[in-house]
């Protein structure tokens, strides 16, 4: 993630971005259990590998529980 940040400074010569992208996009996927092709899809939306990363934390949150009713076929019963 480093390298990607500053990627004229940190890379390896001889490596390109597209090299580093690659074993970032097999990282996350082990990591969080998607497909390649999910994951590029991901990246395409959040081009920055931070922004991605947030992304996929907040996606591996639990979600609350609510019950929804529609107030149009039911009524509340007053005891």
């Amino acid at each position: 993630m480093k390298v990607l940040g500053d990627f004229k400074k940190r890379r390896q010569p001889g490596k390109s971005r597209e090299d580093y992208l690659s074993i970032l996009v097999k990282d996350l996927c082990s990591q969080y259990g998607y497909n390649e092709y999910l994951m590029n899809k991901f990246l395409q939306l959040f081009p920055q590998p931070s922004e991605l990363i947030e992304f996929l934390d907040a996606n591996e949150q639990q979600r609350s529980v609510t019950i929804r009713t529609n107030t149009l076929k039911t009524r509340r019963l007053d005891d």
